[in-house]
């Protein structure tokens, strides 16, 4: 399978639509090379404050702001994209630079999670939402936790998901990272669904971790067994 410049192992069996965005990504850090003197931090802020700013329309909520939320929402994530591209090209990458765009990424998901709580409530006046609306967040963290925790123990564990991803096409394309929820949130705004969008993050975000949860498991045990 051919790989876009720059593409992360774990993008190899990535859904199509991720594809694009790389693709599109790597196609904006090109000219942004060779017509700018931009910095990939530079990059990594602007696509922040777009994400802001979606978190500010989708706050609003009215719908011609949502579609605009919407927006703004995907070229953010594009731009997430072109700024480890346009690192690699100026030959600039560092640490620091992924620590601001890792950052960048968990408080933006954090900022637009709870906007369209904000949002749900303005428009809805449905205290459940205080209930409900976090849920998909808490599993998005602890998915990672688990993530990073079963990386740290297996030198080998980012093969060993990706094995799990070739053979299975559903979690090629449903696994809850924070491309699907940035994603999801850009297609509720488009349907005027935050509210559905927040009940479905809450419910398949807890179903997925614990499904991650319990299979990451099997694969601990198994390696403790085999040393």
């Amino acid at each position: 399978m051919s790989q876009v410049q720059g593409a992360k192992l774990q993008d190899v069996h990535a859904p199509i639509l991720r594809k694009f965005t790389r693709i599109a990504g790597t196609y904006i850090a090109g000219k942004l090379y060779k017509y700018t003197k931009i910095t990939p931090n530079q990059v990594t802020l602007f696509s922040f404050l777009l994400n802001l700013i979606a978190a500010y329309f989708i706050f609003v909520a009215t719908y011609p702001y949502l579609i605009l939320s919407a927006i703004l929402i995907v070229f953010a994530h594009i731009l997430d994209y072109a700024d480890g591209s346009l690192a690699r090209l100026r030959g600039t990458g560092t640490t620091f630079g992924r620590w601001v765009d890792m950052f960048c990424d968990q408080f933006a998901l954090l900022i637009l999670f709870y906007a369209a709580m904000l949002g749900v409530f303005k428009t809805t006046g449905k205290y459940l939402v205080w209930v409900y609306g976090p849920l998909g967040l808490i599993a998005s963290l602890f998915i990672s936790l688990i993530y990073n925790t079963f990386l740290r123990l297996h030198e080998e564990g980012l093969e060993e998901i990706e094995k799990e991803k070739e053979a299975s096409s559903f979690l090629t394309n449903f696994y809850y990272t924070e491309f699907l929820i940035f994603f999801l949130l850009a297609i509720a705004c488009l349907l005027n669904m935050l509210n559905g969008y927040l009940i479905f993050c809450a419910i398949y975000g807890w179903i997925f971790l614990i499904a991650v949860f319990v299979k990451l498991t099997e694969k601990v045990g198994y390696l403790k067994r085999v040393e």
